[in-house]
């Protein structure tokens, strides 16, 4: 609580970089991914007559021109725009959205200090290097500055269009580019029940089945056939249109799957259906990169209990947003950091999920995925698609060949030179010293009692013995000293074996 408490007073900026932060569940977990998804989203608003302005500014006209009607009174405000009701020459209903005057400058501003902060926090702790802190603050700054030019959005509703187009039961806000600038968007507005208003729904009566079975068929659409998906799909931005067409708003914040991302959603796909833990571990590994290699064998066997954790239960048994948590949770542990794009579909579906739920307890998003999974995994197998890899891999050997002579020369030239540089960081030397001085504490308490040994040898077979009779009499020197040499390379061979008893 007290970090988001933080953000919220430290402003717009800030709390806009909590909510981005809470659909990265790859890098937190779930407590704080919770508490930032609680983040309020609302500000305090702009004056109606400075708004008024913007728009003028931007649309080279008087606001009269442009619009029957504009409310002044915001429908929304939020830390970078506001969102106003307005109406056409033709009488069509539509809102327009507003960036806020000085809401860029506030955010380049409020992100040099986070560059600062991360650079700093970097060359102190190893945590915030594993994290890549600094790359996690450009990235964000991207998709703020992006969430702040209203073309870009513009853009992507009509992609979502043009995808939809075919689909009579998803309703996409139309977009009016004459009435439309990277500060200012106006669209269609778009009036319906909140897809999570249960009471609502059951008052209309709209069969809440059906909405989930539409509402699913859609995130199969944008995720399986078309590779675009909607990043923010929360209650808020899904609408029941009275017809019982589903409606979509907020189009900021979107992600695109490529054709790699699909093969290898595929692979992660195929280890969990075979439960090979061997081939789920290469599978993350593939998609998720490690910057300091984690350990391979660990790896395997937390996948492996992960995999006996899951299998053999039903796919309705089995709730998505638990096993993904769960997958997160090894990932964070081994230090494997998803792409941006598998985070957000991740946590799309699990948003998703909950959404299911709540409009039927009974709701199994598994059960509802499987036809589109099991599709995918079928087309990955097909002619064509074995074709199409085959041809990336000679792309890839061809490019490998051509920068083969020129890698070979270079590395001719190195060594012929100054010669090859290794780098080693004292934290990957810490595991070897520990050894090491372990292998040095038993080498001498092994030399020690070899010493002892020979000397009570000595002794006890010398012509004036010290009388001492039984068995120990009878040892020759020869034997004994050859005892504390044993022990000795006993030792030194546990210490080098990794044997952790002592």
């Amino acid at each position: 609580m007290e970090l988001r408490l933080t953000l919220e007073e430290l402003g717009p900026t800030f709390i806009k970089l909590g909510q981005l932060m809470s659909t990265r569940p790859d890098l937190l977990p779930p407590s704080y991914i919770d508490e930032l998804g609680r983040l309020l989203s609302s500000s305090a608003p702009v004056a109606g007559a400075v708004i008024v302005q913007v728009v003028e500014e931007e649309l080279g006209m008087p606001i009269e021109d442009a619009f029957a009607s504009f409310d002044v009174e915001p429908l929304a405000a939020a830390s970078i725009g506001q969102a106003h009701v307005a109406t056409l020459r033709d009488g069509t209903s539509v809102v327009v959205k507003v960036r806020k005057p000085g809401a860029v400058e506030t955010i380049r501003l409020d992100v040099e200090i986070l560059r600062t902060l991360a650079a700093r926090a970097s060359r102190v702790s190893t945590s915030a290097r594993d994290l890549d802190l600094e790359g996690l603050v450009e990235s964000f700054s991207r998709t703020l500055l992006d969430e702040c030019d209203y073309s870009r959005e513009a853009d992507n509703a009509e992609r979502f269009a043009n995808d939809f187009a075919d689909t009579p039961g998803v309703h996409i806000p139309r977009v009016f580019r004459a009435l439309s600038t990277s500060r200012v968007l106006t669209m269609d507005r778009l009036s319906g029940l909140r897809v999570d208003d249960v009471d609502g729904l059951d008052a209309a009566h709209i069969d809440r089945n059906s909405v989930i079975t539409r509402s699913i068929d859609v995130i199969v659409a944008m995720v399986f056939d078309n590779g675009f998906f909607h990043a923010d799909p929360h209650p808020g931005n899904l609408f029941v249109e009275a017809d019982g067409r589903i409606g979509l708003i907020d189009f900021g914040m979107v992600g695109v799957i490529g054709d790699d991302d699909r093969r290898l959603l595929v692979a992660l796909f195929e280890a969990l259906v075979a439960a090979d833990a061997d081939a789920l571990a290469r599978a993350l590994r593939s998609l998720a990169p490690a910057g300091d290699a984690a350990p391979s064998l660990a790896l395997r066997r937390d996948l492996g209990s992960f995999i006996a954790d899951y299998h053999g239960r039903r796919l309705e048994d089995v709730q998505v947003g638990a096993l993904i948590g769960t997958l997160l949770g090894i990932l964070r542990r081994h230090h494997l950091r998803v792409p941006p794009t598998v985070a957000l579909l991740l946590r799309m579906l699990t948003v998703v999920e909950g959404i299911g739920l709540r409009l039927d307890p009974a709701f199994s998003l598994g059960s509802s995925l499987r036809p589109a999974v099991e599709k995918l995994m079928v087309e990955a197998r097909s002619p064509a698609a074995l074709l199409d890899r085959a041809r990336s891999s000679g792309r890839q050997l061809w490019r490998l060949g051509r920068a083969l002579p020129e890698n070979v020369d270079e590395l001719i030239r190195t060594l012929n030179g100054d010669g090859l540089e290794i780098h080693l960081r004292a934290r990957e030397l810490a595991p070897l010293v520990t050894r090491l001085e372990r292998t040095g504490d038993r080498l001498v308490a092994g030399l020690v009692v070899s010493a002892l040994i020979t000397g009570i040898g000595s002794l006890a077979s010398g012509p004036r013995g010290i009388g001492w009779r039984g068995p120990l009499a009878k040892v020759g020197i020869g034997t004994i000293g050859a005892l504390g040499t044993y022990l000795a390379a006993t030792s030194l061979g546990r210490s080098l074996g990794g044997d952790r008893r002592s």
